[in-house]
């Protein structure tokens, strides 16, 4: 459902959910590949850009947590 809110309406609200929700779990994942705090930081933000713009074009049968942490991984390399 916040899915379809944020790419039917760009509801922010939705999207600060998303973020909330997942980003504890892509933060760590950046943390653990990239040990400069600030490069950590910058793939945390890349990785929600990526959902962002991908978000029309994904098919959400999967797991978004499980296609953040790919994403991340894929970012933070």
């Amino acid at each position: 459902e916040l899915i379809d809110r944020f790419r039917r309406a760009a509801d922010q609200a939705a999207f600060a959910v998303l973020v909330r929700r997942h980003g504890p779990m892509v933060r760590g994942v950046c943390r653990r590949m990239r040990r400069d705090a600030d490069a950590a930081d910058d793939a945390f933000q890349a990785t929600f850009l990526v959902f962002a713009r991908k978000l029309a074009a994904v098919g959400w049968q999967e797991s978004v947590g499980g296609w953040l942490y790919r994403v991340a991984r894929h970012v933070c390399r």
